[in-house]
């Protein structure tokens, strides 16, 4: 509203020096206040766009990237041989079902001079004025700059397919000094290239995310990615039930890149574990809503057995870290039932916890970075001991070397020990002399006491 009423840009960081004049004016004329620091004290005008950029980084956060606001106005600018360039992106991520109908860019068809630039701001503010009308010639004249600027909306869609893939990776960064930001520059650096491989587009590197970066707002994705882990910081303090709650909500603003990197959906995993081991779900009988406190499932011998405290169970392809979020709940309240003494505080909850995810719950992940993202899960940002693998190469050593893997499960778990469930996505059926074509799903051949 602020930003209305003294005719500022909206777009965060573009506001000029006569902008920041006349919010300046607005509040000597009207004062503003807000708490900070525990009493009031009055906004000036640099507090106030501060405030106006806090509203972008909540879009961008909430909205998993996919967000026009997290790119810079270089995308309205762009020469033909830029053009070609983001062609070429094109080409390399394709279309994908979550990433819609990509755009081309057409050559010759180039974005807005810095002159142009000006002249359609001006035109924009005049068209927005109750007081000015637009001449036919100006109308004219904005239509025509307005095509050109839909290169830069051209452009988006194209770098969407990378950006959408970018919380999930800032969630789970492991960075030695929590202090230091994570920027647009560092961003690659902290990825394994394994991992960058496994959730980034086939083809995409970090060479070519290098060469794009500078199309990215600096400001707005440090702040968004700083927004990111304060949340699951923050989770960090709340009661178990609280926490998991926090975590799924954090989940749920994150894209699906493509079919090959699916985020199973918090409700699919209690839907999925729910109908075949049962335990506690956090959603409602018929799976439409999350509620306020878990209800039980109870699939008979097999949860009895399952859900333990000395039960062993196995995730064979952790990405998220859902998946054992749920046998760790679930454990955890097995272990609650058992325990000599009532918990009062959350350090005795959190205690109990993370003795169930340190000596029942053990995890295979496909990637580095998909094991820092399942720890995050379980534990956040809290130290604790997780039972965790992520060979080189998961899916040849399954495949190729079988005993390899067997052996280095054996040592994850321990020896002779005996696991009560393996779980994860719902398998598919491998083509193997003929037998399926790869995409057949086959658990709903089985019934769920053999799943």
């Amino acid at each position: 509203m602020l930003a209305e009423t003294v005719k500022i840009s909206t777009k965060a960081g573009k506001q000029t020096e006569t902008e920041r004049l006349h919010l300046t004016d607005l509040t000597n004329f009207c004062p503003i206040i807000a708490e900070k620091g525990g009493k009031m004290q009055p906004l000036d005008a640099d507090d106030m766009l501060q405030q106006l950029k806090r509203v972008y980084v909540e879009h961008v956060v909430k909205h998993g990237f996919d967000e026009g606001c997290l790119y810079n106005d270089d995308l309205l600018k762009l020469t033909d041989a830029e053009i070609t360039e983001f062609a070429k992106l094109k080409a390399i991520i394709g279309d994908s079902k979550a990433n819609g109908k990509t755009k081309d860019i057409m050559v010759n068809n180039q974005g807005l001079t810095n002159e142009e630039y000006a002249e359609f701001e001006a035109l924009e503010k005049k068209k927005k004025s109750k007081r000015e009308q637009l001449t036919p010639e100006e109308r004219a004249r904005l239509d025509e700059l307005n095509k050109k600027k839909q290169v830069k909306e051209d452009a988006i869609s194209i770098l969407r397919g990378i950006s959408i893939r970018m919380p999930l990776l800032i969630y789970g960064a492991e960075i030695t000094n929590e202090d230091a930001e994570l920027t647009i520059d560092n961003f690659t650096k902290l990825i394994d290239d394994p991992s960058w491989k496994e959730f980034m587009p086939q083809g995409i590197t970090k060479q070519h995310f290098n060469e794009f970066k500078r199309y990215y707002d600096p400001d707005i994705f440090t702040a968004s990615a700083k927004r990111i882990r304060a949340m699951a910081r923050a989770a960090d303090r709340l009661p178990v039930e609280e926490r998991i709650e926090r975590i799924a909500a954090i989940f749920s603003t994150f894209r699906n890149p493509d079919k090959e990197t699916v985020l199973t959906p918090w409700r699919v995993v209690n839907m999925h574990l729910a109908n075949t081991l049962g335990g506690y779900t956090f959603f409602n009988s018929d799976w439409s809503a999350p509620i306020a406190e878990p209800r039980f499932e109870d699939r008979g011998p097999i949860t009895a057995e399952v859900f333990t405290p000395t039960a062993h169970l196995l995730e064979i392809n952790s990405k998220s870290g859902l998946y054992p979020l749920y046998l760790a709940y679930n454990v955890y309240r097995a272990r609650l039932r058992n325990a000599l003494f009532s918990p009062e505080t959350l350090a005795d909850h959190q205690a109990i916890w993370d003795a169930a995810v340190a000596e029942n719950i053990f995890v295979v992940c496909k990637t580095p970075m998909a094991k820092s993202i399942t720890r995050r899960t379980l534990l956040g940002f809290r130290n604790g001991t997780t039972n965790m693998w992520a060979p080189k190469d998961l899916i040849n050593t399954i495949k190729n070397q079988p005993e390899i893997f067997k052996k280095e499960v054996g040592k994850l778990v321990g020896k002779n020990v005996k696991i009560n469930a393996i779980v994860g996505n719902p398998p598919y059926q491998i083509i193997n002399e003929g037998n399926g074509n790869g995409a057949d799903p086959i658990y709903h051949l089985s019934r769920p006491e053999k799943c």
